[in-house]
């Protein structure tokens, strides 16, 4: 809808693939506050899919907007519609996701692929932070990392400042994913799978 500047887009940039109504008739300067309306929007395009959602709804009061404003961790929680997001990705990707995380709702992951590097192979990492910190520990959680094409699980290790040795969890096959647990996750923890 807007551009590198913050100027209304005379034509949306998904245009084709998000069936939008245009934005202006030309450029805005002001970017003025405003709700996005509509309806979520699956859309089947070649051999791909789109997901649309128009807004994430925030659950609650959202600070008060002005040149200084405080986020802090009252604003950190999940969007009111955040199931209507998770179920649209997963429609979206038409595939059983290769890495998930099960665990408390106050648990972030974030995975990444790494390719070979010199003399270490294909990895996956898996960082996990606990947002609730403060309060209580996350605990108990499971990791499930969908073995690649032609590779199996080579060695699982677990890094954290939480505690100064390297731990290697137990890791079990379930179908085509490598599944290990991790029983401790007091503020942020790295679990490096590498495959072979």
């Amino acid at each position: 809808m807007y551009d590198e500047w913050r100027r209304a887009r005379t034509s949306p940039g998904l245009a084709g693939l998000v069936d939008a109504p245009l934005t202006a008739h030309a450029y805005e300067v002001a970017a003025l506050q405003n709700t996005a309306e509509g309806e979520q929007l699956r859309k089947q395009v070649g051999q791909g899919r789109v997901y649309y959602l128009p807004a994430l709804s925030f659950a609650g009061a959202l600070p008060t907007f002005g040149p200084y404003f405080r986020v802090d961790s009252r604003y950190w929680k999940n969007p009111a519609n955040a199931k209507q997001l998770l179920d649209g990705i997963a429609w979206a990707r038409n595939a059983e996701a290769a890495v998930q995380v099960e665990g408390p709702r106050y648990l972030i992951a974030n995975a990444a692929e790494l390719a070979p590097n010199g003399s270490r192979g294909r990895r996956t990492t898996v960082h996990l932070v606990n947002y609730n910190t403060n309060r209580t520990p996350a605990e108990n959680i499971t990791v499930s990392c969908r073995n690649p094409k032609n590779s199996r699980v080579a060695s699982v290790r677990l890094y954290s400042p939480d505690f100064s040795d390297k731990r290697q969890p137990e890791v079990t096959t379930r179908g085509g994913s490598s599944v290990f647990r991790i029983p401790l996750v007091k503020t942020y923890t790295v679990a490096e799978v590498e495959w072979a």
